[in-house]
């Protein structure tokens, strides 16, 4: 995703306290919030041994806010 683009979704970070964090385990913990909250998710991994890290993004697309230089 170029840094324009992805500019335009705000991400939102999760993380989960998972006793014995997989990534398959991770993933699942990841996409229940997702579709939960009509999220998309962008990446998950398990940062500890206990804990499962996810980023999500609207599946909305958000008008991106461009910036104009004063005349």
């Amino acid at each position: 995703m170029s840094s324009n683009l992805s500019s335009c979704y705000r991400v939102i970070v999760v993380n989960y306290h998972l006793y014995g964090c997989t990534e398959a385990r991770c993933q699942t913990k990841c996409l229940q919030y997702a579709n939960k909250y009509n999220q998309a998710v962008k990446s998950f991994q398990c940062v500890k041994a206990d804990l499962c890290h996810c980023e999500c993004f609207n599946k909305q697309h958000l008008p991106c806010h461009q910036s104009h230089g004063i005349s």
